[in-house]
Order: C-alpha cells, then structure tokens, then sequence
C-alpha cells in the first residue's frame, strides 16, 4: 500500500485555512449573539487554534485532519448571572455563558481556551 502511495504521487496535503476575524453587526446585537468557528489539527493537541469563517468551516466538515467546533458566542446582555427574588437564576451572564461554551468544547480542542482568554469579546451590555 506504501509503495502504491508513493509511485501514484498522490499525498494528502494539510494547507492552513484562511484565518477569520468575526465583526459582528447591528442585526448581530439585536440577536445578542454570534455563531464563531474553530479548529486545530487533529493529531497535535497542542498545534496553534485558527478561528475560520463559517465557509470554511462548512468545507473542511468532514475532514479528518482537522478538529472542529462551533461556539454560540454571546455578546449582548446581562454581563454577570440574574436572579429573580426567589433565587432562581433567570440569566447566567454573558462571561459565564462563553465560558462554559468553551468548556464544553474543550475536550475537541483543548487549547481553546488558550486561544479565547477574554470571554466578554464583543460584549455590549444590553440597552432597552
């Protein structure tokens, strides 16, 4: 099998995705959130996370090389958990709903949270 790689020429390259900086937008305000893209190579736990446009994320899906996640990042709203007066939380926060976001995707990409140090990026607090 080795010998038919090498004599067909045909290897599989890993080219680095283009890398993307999400701006989020008025209408992206209103919703009070944003869908962001990560991946790392996927046999090297400790190779650089690249944060990739929704395109790209759609067309490296299925490939193998590459670990993948989608965060629902939020960036409007209370910035710290709400409590109604019984006690109940009624919001969790912005910081501590990004925070768990990345957690919860840690165990795809353990460096994630190497690469999202500040979990109130693009936060504005909410306006009525």
């Amino acid at each position: 099998m080795y010998n038919n790689l090498i004599n067909s020429g045909s290897f599989a390259s890993l080219q680095i995705p283009e890398t993307f900086f999400p701006t989020p937008n008025d209408f992206d305000y209103q919703e009070g959130s944003i869908s962001r893209f990560f991946l790392q190579k996927a046999n090297d736990k400790t190779s650089p996370v690249f944060e990739i446009s929704e395109d790209v994320y759609n067309e490296l899906i299925t490939n193998p090389f590459w670990s993948k996640v989608e965060l629902k990042w939020r960036i409007k709203g209370e910035l710290e958990p709400v409590y109604n007066q019984k006690g109940i939380l009624v919001d969790s926060g912005v910081r501590s709903s990004n925070l768990n976001e990345i957690a919860k995707n840690q165990k795809v990409i353990p460096s994630l949270k190497s690469y999202l140090i500040n979990p109130t990026q693009f936060y504005k607090p909410y306006r009525i």
